[in-house]
């Protein structure tokens, strides 16, 4: 039989679990969606060009022709469907969260596929990807898809560790796509998988509530250049101390019955 280390606190036998301060273990999934459908506390509209949901074209179909995609987005763990941005402009999500745990952390995950043709900030462009929590700016970068006359993200040390896949053709010129979209004959796509994304972990919330805002921006409307988001998820874990907090608290309230 395997036994349980116990600590003596005025007499009584705490687990050394209680003890230790919290872990990755204790995140909690307060939020998932995999845009099948909207949950009622998410807003895709809310920027001056509104998010649609497109299907994952052509997946692991084998066609390498342009404009097909010969990628089965779902063998990285892709479900559901895109939240797609079809032509130029500015894209906001906004969730809303309540019922946290004032003083614990959040981590955010999503996939994010920059297709195609995009500039990153060459000229003038603001192809890009911003994360605020609160207002606040926790995750801001650009994503070319001419590397290296366009580098973004995916060229900087976080983007190479949270990259799944970048596709590219023969002689740099594109053979795919993950969602049968592009038909121009610029860039190539790129997978992230962006809880490996540093910046948008360990996020401290101060209140029960939260608003998390995914800003995306294109520039051009060009048919070879469009972002896509897929299952999005947010985890909370609690504070250290409010968990030792309350594991006394329940070890006391033992201790008090068993004086009665």
């Amino acid at each position: 039989m395997k036994h349980v280390k116990l600590a003596r606190t005025h007499g009584l036998a705490i687990p050394a679990t209680l003890l230790l301060t919290a872990g990755p273990s204790l995140a909690v999934t307060v939020f998932s969606t995999d845009f099948s459908s909207i949950p009622a506390n998410l807003d895709i509209a809310g920027g001056p060009v509104a998010f649609t949901q497109r299907p994952f074209d052509n997946a692991g179909s084998g066609n390498s022709a342009e404009g097909s995609a010969d990628i089965d987005v779902t063998a990285f763990g892709l479900s559901g469907q895109w939240l797609f941005t079809p032509t130029a402009g500015q894209y906001v999500a906004s969730l809303n969260l309540t019922g946290l745990t004032p003083g614990g952390t959040l981590d955010i995950g999503f996939f994010f596929n920059a297709g195609g043709g995009l500039d990153g900030a060459f000229g003038g462009q603001t192809d890009g990807l911003e994360v605020r929590v609160d207002g606040v700016t926790v995750f801001n970068d650009f994503f070319g898809g001419r590397s290296p006359d366009r580098p973004g993200y995916g060229d900087t040390p976080s983007g190479q560790a949270a990259a799944i896949i970048r596709k590219q053709g023969v002689d740099g010129a594109p053979a795919s796509n993950l969602n049968g979209y592009r038909t121009g004959a610029w860039g190539h796509d790129a997978l992230y998988d962006m809880s490996l994304e540093p910046s948008l972990q360990g996020i401290t919330n101060t209140a029960s509530t939260a608003t998390i805002e995914l800003i995306v921006t294109r520039s051009e409307a060009d048919a070879d250049e469009y972002f896509g988001l897929a299952n999005l998820t947010v985890n909370a874990i609690p504070e250290p101390g409010s968990l030792l907090l309350t594991g006394l608290t329940a070890v006391a309230g033992l201790g008090y019955r068993r004086r009665r």
